[in-house]
């Protein structure tokens, strides 16, 4: 390669968090993906997924909203608003499971 120094190394690390010293982190996760329901119309379902770690809890990705429509989402605030609401009364006070009280 023209203009590129090529280094040949056996102990170069496999993972980028390695390299930059950044830790593997095992949070919870929030994510977001859509897909159209078929080639022949542009009806769309838009899914909020969720994915907590915790030894209680067995470790599985869930849905915690959904979105069908005809498109996208024209406003991501709107179709996330009522799940940042929740959210966010979550980290506040927790969730009260058969008695006890669980924080986040």
């Amino acid at each position: 390669m023209k203009g590129y120094e090529v280094i040949h190394t056996k102990n170069f690390p496999l993972d980028s968090r390695t390299l930059l010293k950044t830790p593997k982190s095992n949070n919870n996760q929030i994510r977001i993906d859509g897909l159209p329901i078929a080639k022949s119309c542009n009806n769309q379902l838009w899914s909020i997924l969720a994915y907590i770690v915790s030894s209680e809890i067995k470790k599985t990705v869930f849905p915690v909203g959904i979105y069908y429509g005809k498109s996208k989402p024209n406003d991501s605030n709107d179709f996330l608003e009522d799940f940042v609401v929740e959210a966010k009364a979550l980290l506040t006070n927790g969730i009260d499971v058969h008695g006890h009280n669980k924080q986040f």
